[in-house]
């Protein structure tokens, strides 16, 4: 596996990364937008506090509008863990929710991190099921309600996945309720993303759910993320 920064016939410059007591963090990285009212975003990641190497902010800014995106990141390669918190976009379908995942994918693979995870809000879910992130949820953790939400809401495109989920809902086999729950629900939700509008999106769920998208996704689709890395100007291919 081979992972390098590249420049892909775009203004900025590489991606350089520095280190952070262990941890690497990129420095003076840009991207652009989906809208033409933007500017190029400065990209910028710091940590919370002074002597605090794992948790961190990640904010967009431009000349224009300042402060346009945000998020806290945790950032634990010794355990394997990334965690996002607060994923916050000021603007709507700019494509700054996008070029967030996309670095915390840089995070993930400079790391060596296998599996970056969140707690997707409910508006939210379907957007970072179409970004590779897949349900993690627990049965009695709110999954259920998720799934009985498919069985009475979903439109009659989704029959068969709410025939599955009437099954789920009467099973006494809580051993796998969850693995076939969180499949079902992945399911359904990438449907959502061919079928449904934005706005239909939005309102497939009841609960927050906890999701997680996977080095072994991101190496396998690879060619996907590339496309959005140049797509957004991130001077960054995963060869």
């Amino acid at each position: 596996m081979k992972i390098t920064p590249v420049n892909c016939n775009i203004s900025f410059q590489r991606i350089q990364m520095k280190d952070n007591k262990g941890i690497k963090i990129f420095d003076n990285l840009k991207c652009s937008s989906d809208s033409r009212n933007f500017d190029e975003q400065n990209v910028s990641i710091n940590p919370f506090a002074r002597y605090n190497y794992n948790n961190y902010r990640i904010e967009f800014k431009n000349k224009k509008r300042g402060l346009t995106a945000q998020e806290n990141i945790g950032l634990y390669p010794w355990t394997d863990y990334l965690f996002i918190n607060n994923m916050d976009s000021f603007y709507e379908r700019c494509g700054l929710g996008t070029c967030m995942h996309l670095i915390n994918i840089i995070e993930m693979l400079e790391n060596n991190i296998n599996t970056i995870h969140l707690n997707a809000l409910p508006t939210a879910a379907s957007f970072h099921a179409k970004f590779g992130f897949y349900p993690d949820g627990k049965w009695n953790e709110g999954l259920s309600e998720n799934i009985k939400e498919l069985w009475l809401y979903a439109g009659d495109e989704f029959d068969d996945l709410a025939s599955k989920a009437k099954i789920l809902l009467n099973s006494n086999n809580s051993d796998t309720l969850s693995d076939e729950g969180n499949k079902l629900l992945y399911k359904y939700l990438r449907r959502a993303n061919k079928i449904l509008s934005k706005e239909e999106q939005m309102n497939l769920l009841r609960n927050s759910i906890h999701m997680k998208l996977t080095k072994e996704t991101v190496l396998k689709n690879k060619d996907y993320y590339n496309s959005l890395f140049k797509k957004y100007n991130i001077d960054y291919r995963i060869d």
